[in-house]
């Protein structure tokens, strides 16, 4: 088990760091000039997928009890595993700053689904995105519906109070392989559900977010399952200081596919 804060070094870059989209916000593609370059590279859908799935360029609809949850779905050719980016606002997957992460993970070989877990007239409600069990569940039944359709072991990340949601989901659901919360609030979880989580569990924190800082050393804590605590130096809550991003992106392509399950042997 790793208990001890792991500090990194981040390499800067040039250009200025995404920001994110706000409910309302055009595509990307569609915005003003300046927004920053994302991947587009279309869905690679599997052949045996039928029903929900639609082709390029991968937007899908996932069945969760009676709603239908928006994502932007990418398999890569080959992709061992798939990762689900869970936020709670109805906007995420055009979020130029998620795209990078899934973008990424992509170029690690993993499959990803960048997932908005409220529907548009849900994330209107104040107090919809912290309702952890409902947006929980959600991640549950659209882990299993992954499953199903891709035969993939599936991963976590998650933002914000959906940090809280997929350490919640992950603690009732033993098929997810590995978690990565970037900030947020994964104390929202609750600690009998993080003594429950197996997955091995990732938190990337801000070095200058220290409340953040502070709840996530609390949750992780209160974990009995392999996981480690990652600071990044000079970053604030959102990693848009130059390289942070960059600095979270390493960080959970390598986690994951470090605990990617291996292939059964036959």
């Amino acid at each position: 088990m790793i208990r001890d804060d792991h500090r990194y070094d981040v390499p800067p870059v040039d250009g200025p760091p995404p920001r994110d989209r706000r409910v309302g916000d055009r595509p990307p593609g569609d915005g003003p000039p300046g927004d920053p370059p994302v991947d587009d590279r279309p869905v690679v859908v599997p052949a045996t997928a039928g029903g929900p799935w639609e082709r390029p360029p991968g937007e899908v609809a996932v069945p969760v009890g009676p709603a239908r949850l928006t994502g932007r779905l990418v398999l890569p050719p080959g992709a061992g595993s798939l990762v689900v980016l869970a936020h709670g606002s109805g906007c995420s997957r055009y979020s130029p700053r998620n795209r990078h992460l899934a973008a990424a993970l992509g170029r690690a070989g993993l499959g990803t689904l960048l997932l908005d877990l409220l529907t548009s007239g849900e994330e209107r409600a104040p107090d919809a995105l912290f309702d952890i069990p409902l947006l929980a569940g959600r991640l549950s039944e659209t882990t299993r519906w992954l499953a199903r359709e891709t035969g993939l072991p599936v991963g976590l990340l998650g933002a914000g109070t959906s940090a809280g949601a997929v350490l919640e989901a992950a603690a009732g659901d033993g098929g997810v392989h590995a978690v990565v919360c970037c900030g947020g609030r994964p104390d929202l979880a609750g600690p009998a559900a993080l003594a429950r989580v197996r997955a091995p569990t990732l938190f990337v924190v801000g070095a200058l977010d220290a409340r953040v800082l502070g709840l996530n050393r609390l949750a992780a804590g209160r974990l009995r399952c392999e996981h480690r605590l990652a600071v990044v130096p000079g970053a604030t809550r959102l990693f848009t200081e130059p390289g942070a991003l960059e600095a979270v992106a390493r960080l959970a392509a390598g986690w994951f596919t470090a605990h990617r399950p291996r292939p059964a042997m036959v």
